[in-house]
């Protein structure tokens, strides 16, 4: 089974996230904010971890970007959105297709 989150990562990624197109700094920011929301490890740490297991041609460079633009928006979205999904909201936005 294959997890959303993993879907997520490999659209951000497949759609050369080097180039830091404005699409696919948003694509990016979702993908955060989706793991943020639904996956109780999501970091700038785990981030890195996933995109070395995928093999990616990111440079280190660009995977330290993000890595720490991840771990600055969690920081962010702790401070304005400190209260995570109840389990039936996740559920819901599962059914109803909602990401």
């Amino acid at each position: 089974m294959v997890r959303i989150i993993d879907k997520r990562i490999d659209l951000w990624l497949n759609q050369y996230p080097e180039s830091f197109h404005p699409y696919d700094m948003e694509r990016f920011y979702k993908m955060v904010y989706w793991g943020y929301k639904r996956v109780p490890t999501f970091s700038g740490y785990w981030l890195r971890s996933e995109i070395i297991k995928r093999h990616h041609g990111l440079s280190d460079k660009n995977i330290q970007y993000y890595c720490e633009q991840t771990d600055k928006f969690i920081d962010f979205c702790k401070a304005n959105f400190p209260k995570p999904p109840s389990k039936e909201q996740i559920e819901y936005d599962l059914r109803a297709n909602i990401t």
